[in-house]
This record gives structure tokens, sequence and C-alpha cells, in this order.
């Protein structure tokens, strides 16, 4: 990337196989926007529906191995309008403590009791279920795979504490295309639920490289959106372009995947190799994403120093709800070379006395 003249390596972004830069990709976008222009111009369930959007929302179905896929504007809405199709909104909400913002905003909007357990903490979120009163419905919300760690959670053991009437939505935004045999996300091996316990949300804008954000459910649940949310109903979708660039993005993960998710797992297991080997202490995540913490501002200001002088555009990141002053997160593609990885392992260790333990 360029910034100030300059051209730096970028570990910010999380086009974690750099499909938007794919020939297919953009060639499916062009012909698109020729064909059909940029815009539909209403919503779905007025004008704005088109064959386009129904060809991708089989194909994503497909994919992940759900009755149904539905196309929203955004990942970050996509939890959103999914609260607002539960048949019969729950008595409360129990969701992992480091849940993305996008959870929390779907929690806020039902209104009703919500409570935490620890990060990933199977033992803290069985405990939670037990106190729930006789007979009352439960939604559960966590993330897929934690974009500030890498890590995924245990949704197997998740499942085995849920009743009939409770629902578990993960919100796989980081993992979808990325983790599994398959590159079906963290349900590439789906826990023991019925089709209506289990909603998956994502974004496209991640391992897919385009824009948009899907909602994959049973078929019943798919026919409440369109029923009964109203952001759904309200908003317009993602131009027909990007969902022309979905497609072509599918294509490849089906006739190349298992060779960019190997090639990204490579790239991650080296720099996390090189990291251990200089003394820290990295976890196992499945993720393409290391997170690391400074423990003061002083040293945030050094590794940032030491990463502008090695040409490494320093990603700091200051979500709300992250530690104060931010933290750095390195996030890694597919075309991601030995030498780069190298020369921000060779940086990282450099500072490896000012950085807290981590995520």
């Amino acid at each position: 990337m360029r910034c100030g003249g300059r051209t730096f390596l970028s570990f910010s972004g999380c086009d974690y196989f750099r499909l938007s830069t794919r020939r297919e990709v953009l060639n499916s976008m062009v012909q698109s926007i020729k064909h059909h222009g940029g815009s539909v111009g209403a919503s779905r369930v007025t004008t704005g529906n088109h064959p386009l959007y129904l060809e991708l929302e089989s194909r994503l179905a497909s994919f992940f191995g759900f009755q149904s896929a539905t196309l929203v504007s955004s990942g970050y809405a996509s939890s959103l309008i999914a609260v607002q199709a539960l048949t019969t909104p729950p008595a409360r909400v129990v969701m992992d403590e480091k849940s993305h913002s996008s959870l929390r905003l779907a929690a806020g909007f039902l209104e009703v009791p919500s409570y935490s357990f620890a990060h990933r903490d199977t033992e803290d979120f069985h405990r939670r279920l037990r106190e729930r009163g006789e007979g009352s419905a439960t939604l559960v919300l966590t993330d897929g795979l934690f974009s500030f760690s890498g890590a995924v959670p245990d949704l197997t053991q998740y499942a085995k504490g849920l009743g009939a009437g409770d629902v578990l939505l993960v919100d796989d935004a980081h993992g979808a295309g990325v983790i599994g045999p398959r590159g079906r996300g963290v349900l590439d091996s789906k826990p023991r639920l019925s089709p209506n316990q289990l909603i998956l949300t994502l974004t496209l804008s991640k391992a897919f490289g385009v824009h948009g954000g899907v909602i994959l459910s049973s078929r019943a649940f798919q026919a409440n959106i369109h029923q009964k949310s109203h952001f759904f109903a309200g908003h317009t979708p993602p131009p027909l372009h990007t969902a022309a660039g979905t497609l072509a993005a599918i294509d490849i993960f089906e006739s190349e995947g298992e060779i960019l998710r190997g090639r990204l797992a490579e790239t991650v297991n080296r720099l996390r190799m090189a990291l251990r080997h200089g003394g820290l202490d990295v976890p196992p995540h499945p993720g393409p994403v290391v997170g690391l913490i400074p423990k003061s501002r002083a040293a945030s200001r050094r590794l940032r120093q030491s990463l502008l002088d090695a040409s490494i555009y320093p990603p700091l990141v200051v979500y709300p709800g992250a530690p104060l002053g931010g933290y750095y997160r390195f996030a890694f593609s597919s075309e991601h070379g030995p030498a780069q990885l190298d020369l921000l392992a060779r940086v990282l260790l450099r500072h490896k006395s000012c950085l807290g333990p981590m995520p």
C-alpha cells in the first residue's frame, strides 16, 4: 500500500486471499456494471429484487451447507436483521464477553436481559445457561473466529447445553471461507442442532473480497426475514456488480479453495513459528490473525516507529471495547511471501519485552 508518498508492506486488511484483485472477480464486476448499472435503487421486497441475487443466495447456501441464504447490505447489519426475524423473541440473551459490536447491537434491539460469559469459556457458558428460569428461551451470540486473536469457540460444547427453544447465532465474518476442511468456517462441522436453532451470519468483504452480508439459516427462518424484519424490508441490497463478483469468488473457492487455504495456513504457521522460536508465547489459534497488546503507550509508540522504519504499515486497532490505547492486529493473506513474514517477525521480536500476553 502507498501512504504519504511511501510504499508500505501491509498486514492491516482482511482480504485473506486477495480475491478483490483477482481478474475473474474484477471482470465479473465490470461486466455486471455495464449490463445492469450501479444499483437496483430499491428494497428487495419492492422492485429491487433480481435473479442475480437469487442465484448468489442459492450458491452460498450450497457452499456453506445450509437450507437457505439471504443476501443483505453488509455483514455488520446481518445479525440485527436476523434477530428481527426470530419467531418468538427470546427471554434473554447469553453472549461471549468479547463478541463483536454488531452482535451487541443486535442484542440491544431485543430489549431483553443480556448476560455475558467469560471469553470462550465453556464452563462459564453452561453456568449462565443453568441460571435461566423454567421454559425461558435463550438466544446465544458469539463470533465464529474472533478478529482480534484468530481464536474460535467450541460450538459443539455450546450446543450440548441448549434446549429445544434456544437459538445459536454465530457471526463468522472472519472464519467463513478461511478455516475448515471445506472453507465453511467454524461451522464446517456443525453442532447437532435442528435447522431452526442455528443461524450463521457473515460478510462478503473478507475472504470473498467483495461486499455485502449473508444470513444462512433454515428456509422457514428465511421466510421470517422477508416477513418480519423491518431492516430487510426497507434497505437497499448490495449493488448487482458485487453479487456478480461474489459468484466469481465462489467459483475460485470451488476450484482452488483447498490450495488457497493451504497456502494461507502455511503463511500463518511460518510467522507463528518464527515468533515462538524468538521467545513469544503465541497461542495456536486457527485464524490468520495475530494480535499484540503493548504494555504501555510508550511501548506502542516504539513498536509503531520500528514498523514504519521497516516500511511496514502499523495496523493499530482502536475499537470500542478494545484495550486502552488499542492493539496491533496483523492479518495475513495467502499472498504474503516468506521474506515479508520474516521481516515482520524480526521487527516484532525486537520489541517482545514491550508486549503483553497475546489474546
